[in-house]
């Protein structure tokens, strides 16, 4: 999916670009029949034309730019905040963050089989298996978990052998990428087994409130869930400065809504309802929010272009009065270009960001809607269907 939408991103400013290169190549080239027909009435021969390089794109964009004057300034200034409001919505604007695909299908097997905690852990901020991001010094945890000292011991002896060659290995010196992630892919093999970590393996570590309370449920009743939550906790505790405590994630808006429904099961449905209406409103408003600095870009762009213009001429106008003839077209030369310059590229900027603005503004509007959908769904199946039954 991302990688269709890079693409597509891709071949929208391609087409762009080559459109308007050919729209600026067609404005510059003379006609031939015209160009023939002033040779013959005697009329000035045309500049020839030169073959494109970097070089004197480069220079041409310096002469348009001292020629613009200090309007030039401002138009940059909004196309830089205009680009990057436009990548970072191409970026971010993605379905996994409103409504990932086959979320409410997963989610809704765990409801059904009763497994709540593991339907509201698969919704949590927080992953219970640990990132690489999250060791925070690989020679100190590979050498502590190769000691086997202490609570060590215990993941440890879960390490199968070809993972333990490259902890002692890492206990030494660096370790590349890929051997990283093969550790990591042992350690968290070995979070998810439950004979990882008992009320006795936290003997002589800080237990926090969250692992005495998983502690202090019965061993059977704990779902696969807490199982892995308990065992990052033991890990944690066992690895103080080592591992760090596991960075937050980003959970998209149906897993917010899907998590406040579980906690929230047992309350009536008109008030379920209505907290998720909220929750999905403030984050659906929050990605309309961020897409409204493109429409004063999209409007600015080309009105500083015509104040620009309006300077320009203002300039021409001054320069004859103080000549007093209008013979030598030299004297309005530069105020003549500015005017034209600055609306040329007040209109460049403006007409691509109103583009992407309608184009975002579609897709945010057709992803509430898919959230909208799903949400009610799941809310009427779980919800309304418990009361009818009731």
């Amino acid at each position: 999916m991302r990688r269709r939408r890079v693409r597509a991103l891709s071949i929208a400013l391609l087409a762009w670009f080559v459109l308007a290169s050919a729209a600026a190549v067609a404005a510059e080239a003379p006609d031939a029949g015209k160009a023939k027909e002033g040779a013959k009435k005697g009329a000035a021969p045309q500049r020839p034309k030169e073959p494109f390089s970097i070089k004197a794109a480069v220079e041409d964009l310096k002469r348009q730019w001292e020629a613009g004057g200090a309007t030039m300034y401002a138009i940059l200034f909004l196309s830089v905040g205009g680009a990057a409001f436009i990548l970072e919505r191409a970026f971010r604007l993605r379905r996994r963050a409103i409504a990932p695909e086959r979320l409410a299908e997963h989610a809704d097997k765990l409801w059904r089989q009763g497994r709540y905690d593991e339907l509201e852990a698969l919704c949590s901020r927080r992953s219970p298996f640990v990132a690489v991001d999250d060791v925070l010094g690989w020679p100190a945890f590979c050498s502590k978990l190769a000691g086997a000292q202490g609570a060590a011991a215990r993941l440890w002896a879960l390490i199968p052998d070809d993972a333990r060659d490259i902890v002692q290995a890492g206990a030494k010196g660096e370790l590349k990428d890929s051997q990283k992630g093969a550790v990591l892919k042992a350690v968290n093999r070995a979070l998810r087994d439950p004979e990882l970590c008992r009320e006795e393996s936290f003997k002589g570590l800080t237990v926090t409130a969250d692992a005495a309370n998983l502690l202090a449920k019965d061993r059977e009743d704990l779902s696969p869930a807490e199982v892995q939550r308990l065992n990052r906790l033991f890990l944690n505790a066992a690895f103080p400065d080592e591992v760090a405590e596991g960075a937050r994630r980003r959970v998209s808006t149906l897993a917010k809504v899907i998590a406040f429904v579980v906690r929230h099961r047992a309350n009536p449905i008109n008030d379920v309802s209505a907290a998720v209406g909220d929750i999905a409103s403030r984050d659906m408003g929050r990605h309309m929010m961020l897409l409204y600095p493109l429409s004063p870009v999209a409007v600015l762009a080309p009105l500083l272009g015509l104040f620009g213009t309006v300077i320009g001429m203002i300039e021409a106008f001054e320069v004859v009065a103080t000549a007093g003839v209008m013979g030598d077209p030299s004297l309005l030369a530069s105020s003549i270009s500015k005017a034209l310059v600055t609306t040329a590229w007040g209109l460049i900027v403006a007409m691509p960001t109103l583009l992407f603005y309608h184009l975002f503004r579609l897709r945010t509007n057709a992803l509430g809607k898919l959230l909208e959908e799903e949400a009610s769904t799941l809310l009427t199946d779980w919800l309304m269907k418990k009361e009818e039954a009731a």
